[in-house]
């Protein structure tokens, strides 16, 4: 793997990956906390080697226009680095996400991230087919949130932009 001299993360939260020069995240705290790392960097076309996403995709509905957007920003042989959960059982995800609600809690708007579905929507963005692999558990919700613990495996993708 090339090195990686600029890194845009997505969802950084309010402590962005080490060495992060672009942190993205739609909580506005988060996105100060991550722009106070000040280390310069543009997101201009072409302008970033790597983009990490931690357990973000899954918070994003339009994923289509984020890997459009993210496809955009990377240089060819750029990669996408994405760790997220595989979808759970239709039941359970619609039992996490009324006990979520009930405690006044919003609900996860994507029941995990099914690697075709991805396959397709960064392909069509113009990516080379992502390589993916179980990585461990992906725990989504927990006491004293829900009445026990919802959970799937959690699998990491890598996702490059073809060179020329």
């Amino acid at each position: 793997m090339p090195p990686v001299r600029r890194l845009l993360e997505l969802g950084c939260g309010p402590q962005p990956a080490r060495g992060t020069c672009i942190g993205i995240d739609r909580d506005q705290d988060a996105a100060r906390a991550a722009a106070a790392t000040g280390i310069p960097c543009i997101a201009a076309d072409r302008t970033v080697d790597a983009v990490l996403a931690r357990g973000v995709l899954h918070h994003i509905l339009d994923l289509a226009a984020v890997l459009g957007e993210v496809r955009r920003v990377l240089q060819p042989g750029g990669f996408l680095i994405a760790t997220d959960a595989l979808p759970m059982p239709a039941a359970q995800y619609q039992e996490m996400s009324r006990q979520l609600t009930r405690q006044g809690l919003p609900a996860e708007p994507r029941n995990g991230i099914d690697p075709g579905e991805l396959t397709a929507l960064a392909t069509a963005a113009g990516f080379l087919p992502p390589e993916w692999s179980v990585t461990g558990d992906w725990t989504h919700a927990t006491p004293p949130y829900a009445d026990r613990v919802f959970a799937s495996p959690a699998v990491t993708y890598t996702i490059t932009v073809p060179f020329a």
